[in-house]
């Protein structure tokens, strides 16, 4: 088990320990982490395009493009291994 996976585990369990909410489960954790890292990396580039001085079609290309790999990126590191097991979750009523 790689380092960031172990590291995924233990802040979840974490989690779902200090707020013992019930039907949270490690999914939905882990989907709200991947959302928070994009929300975050959307603010980030919008900032960094509104404090430009003066921005040029190449900068906003520029910045664009970064922002796809970074939201890339999330998308790939942010999903589970091959074979993993999938907890089941209960119908909600």
């Amino acid at each position: 088990m790689g380092v960031a996976v172990w590291t995924r585990n233990q802040v979840t369990a974490q989690v779902l320990t200090y707020l013992d909410v019930p039907g949270l489960t490690n999914q939905v954790v882990d989907g709200l982490a991947e959302r928070g890292l994009q929300i975050g990396a959307v603010i980030l580039a919008c900032l960094a395009l509104v404090f430009w001085s003066q921005p040029t079609g190449k900068v906003v290309l520029g910045l664009t493009l970064a922002l796809l790999v970074v939201l890339a990126l999330i998308e790939f590191l942010g999903r589970r291994p091959a074979g993993a097991p999938v907890e089941a979750q209960a119908p909600v009523e």
